[in-house]
């Protein structure tokens, strides 16, 4: 087993505030996780590799990296500042 992971945390651009329950996608292997109270997310075990990773929760706007590095036997952060809908 390798220690591949992806984690970061989730907030809100504009109160900084963490945001829970935010699905954190990684399109290429369908595989969702979703963050915590405090904001924070892992998704682990993962396999390296290159990725479209979108970032959603409604009443936010949806957030998508492409071409996103996971690199083998690393974590890799991904920290997400969502933008409010409202």
């Amino acid at each position: 087993t390798t220690n591949t992971q992806l984690k970061g945390i989730v907030t809100d651009i504009t109160t900084s505030e963490p945001i829970k329950d935010a699905v954190i996608t990684v399109v290429e292997l369908a595989k969702t996780a979703k963050s915590k109270t405090d904001g924070t997310y892992n998704h682990k075990p993962i396999s390296h590799g290159t990725y479209t990773i979108t970032v959603s929760k409604t009443g936010y706007q949806t957030a998508q990296f492409d071409d996103f590095q996971i690199k083998l036997g690393q974590i890799t952060t991904l920290d997400v500042a969502l933008v409010s809908q409202s």
